[in-house]
This record gives structure tokens, C-alpha cells and sequence, in this order.
């Protein structure tokens, strides 16, 4: 018995390894284009774990002056093939900018719909690759 033991643990072991390096891929690099509700938009840039978001739309998100379309340093927490998660650190800007946490859900290859910590919904698109 115990000799059956062995491998089983070393399989399993084997495949939580695997599980853990598929954890976090950098599948959504490149540039993406967010909408929020009534008409709020951004950019976001993702360059390996780091990138930049940015608000470019009319409406805005963000009611501090201070704030306004000023480019917030981005943090990836989670990476993979069936969510994505990062932060906009607004406060790295000035303390009464906020910081913005998103939580994604890919429906198809160029499309990422979610929420922010506050619960407002907000859709990515990749921008056309020139």
C-alpha cells in the first residue's frame, strides 16, 4: 500500500505545480479601452504586472480635481484565463485621489466586463493593435 502511496502524492504534487504556474499569465498586455456607466471612460495600458489608467471621457468618474486625467499607476494582483484583477492607485497621485480596484471576466478574446470594488460596472475593449 504504501508503495502506491508514494507516486500518488508525487502526481498530486505534480499537478498543483502546474496549477499554480497557470495561476497568473500575462494574457490581457496591450492597451484596452474602458467604459463605465453614462458615458465614463479610460484607458489602460498593461505592460507585463505594471501599467497606467487614465480617464478620457467627458464624465467623470473621479470628482477631485486634483485628479482628472491624470494617469494612476496600475498593480496586476491576478492574471488568467478566466479573470483579471488590478488596481488604479489614485492615492500615489495625490491622497484625495482614489484608488480604483477592477475585477474582470473575459467574454470572448477582446471583450472583459466586471465591476470595481464599489460595484460599478465597467466593460474593456483591446484597442486595434497598429
Amino acid at each position: 500500500m504504501r508503495h502506491l502511496l508514494i507516486p500518488l502524492v508525487l502526481c498530486t504534487l505534480a499537478l498543483s505545480a502546474h496549477a499554480k504556474e497557470e495561476e497568473n499569465l500575462l494574457l490581457y498586455e496591450g492597451e484596452w479601452t474602458l467604459r463605465g456607466p453614462d458615458g465614463q471612460a479610460a484607458r489602460l495600458l498593461i505592460s507585463q504586472w505594471d501599467g497606467r489608467w487614465q480617464e478620457t471621457g467627458a464624465k467623470r468618474a473621479v470628482a477631485d480635481a486634483a485628479c482628472r486625467g491624470k494617469p494612476f499607476p496600475v498593480t496586476v494582483h491576478h492574471s488568467n484565463r478566466s479573470e483579471f484583477e488590478f488596481t488604479a492607485w489614485g492615492s500615489a497621485i495625490a491622497p484625495a485621489c482614489p484608488d480604483i480596484s477592477f475585477s474582470m471576466k473575459p467574454v470572448d478574446e477582446r471583450t472583459l466586463e466586471g465591476s470595481t470594488g464599489s460595484g460599478v460596472k465597467v466593460r474593456m475593449t483591446r484597442a486595434k493593435r497598429k
